[in-house]
């Protein structure tokens, strides 16, 4: 499932996409995103060190620490030079809505956010982006369902490291997505959902986009897409079919979307799937 329109985003152009980066000394591999990615980044360095960012603003990360990019944040890091040696196990995915308060971590500067794994823990996280990757690149049917959950898993470890842990997304927001979840085959403005929410069109926008790290319509485009991919898979219905289920009166614009999301057509979507 794809989302953002904006030209300006780095993407992957799937809903998860992770490795394991080893850089040793004089390999530089530096990152510079100006406008970042359009889904979330998760990594854990295992060795060596990295600087994030310049400056002011410069901090530097260990063995066992934790850093967490949302969508639209600067990306600005590599390996720190006294070292130049950074081995870091990284993870990109597209957030359920369940997965949002999990999503809170201490933040450091400029969007980016902290933890620290104790050293008991770590093995245990290690295993889970190993297995994400696994499972990521491996051949199993439901492989990307199967790293999805691990993806959930290393987020609930995260959590009970989080000394702020336990701030519940926004009962505004929430029930935002819900609406937009619940109503996706409907036609749906942002004026209408903030009516729903008894919030402002302006105040909706800002809140949502704090809390979610997406507009409501780019977050509404990922349920229809996400729905729509079900349907390919699991139904015979015509894709016109499918296209007004999830909320697209015109077919071709839906297979634009779609592909922009999926980085295929709805048809060989379809015949991938099975």
């Amino acid at each position: 499932m794809r989302r953002s329109a904006n030209p300006r985003l780095i993407s992957f152009h799937r809903d998860l996409h992770a490795g394991l980066s080893a850089i040793e000394p004089g390999e530089g591999h530096e990152i510079w995103r100006e406008h970042g990615m359009d889904a979330w980044i998760v990594n854990l360095t295992v060795a060596g060190a990295a600087r994030v960012n310049h400056g002011a603003d410069r901090f530097t990360v260990g063995p066992g620490e934790l850093l967490l990019f949302a969508p639209e944040v600067v990306h600005d890091y590599g390996p720190e030079p006294a070292d130049g040696r950074w081995h870091h196990w990284w993870i990109y995915f597209v957030a359920r809505p369940a997965w949002l308060e999990l999503l809170d971590w201490p933040r450091v500067t400029r969007g980016v956010q902290r933890l620290r794994c104790p050293d008991a823990l770590l093995p245990r996280l290690t295993a889970i982006f190993d297995e994400v990757v696994q499972h990521h690149r491996g051949h199993l049917r439901r492989g990307e369902a199967l790293a999805l959950a691990r993806v959930e898993e290393l987020l609930l470890w995260c959590d009970t490291l989080n000394p702020g842990a336990g701030r519940a997304l926004d009962e505004r927001v929430g029930r935002a997505c819900a609406f937009l979840c619940d109503r996706h085959r409907e036609r749906i403005t942002l004026a209408r959902l903030a009516r729903a929410c008894g919030l402002s069109s302006s105040r909706l926008s800002h809140l949502f986009r704090a809390e979610t790290g997406q507009t409501p319509m780019e977050y509404l485009e990922v349920q229809r897409i996400a729905r729509a991919r079900d349907l390919l898979t699991h139904s015979a219905k015509p894709i016109a079919a499918i296209a007004a289920a999830v909320g697209f009166q015109d077919p071709l614009y839906f297979s634009r979307v779609f592909r922009r999301h999926a980085s295929m057509s709805p048809r060989a979507w379809r015949k991938k799937a099975r």
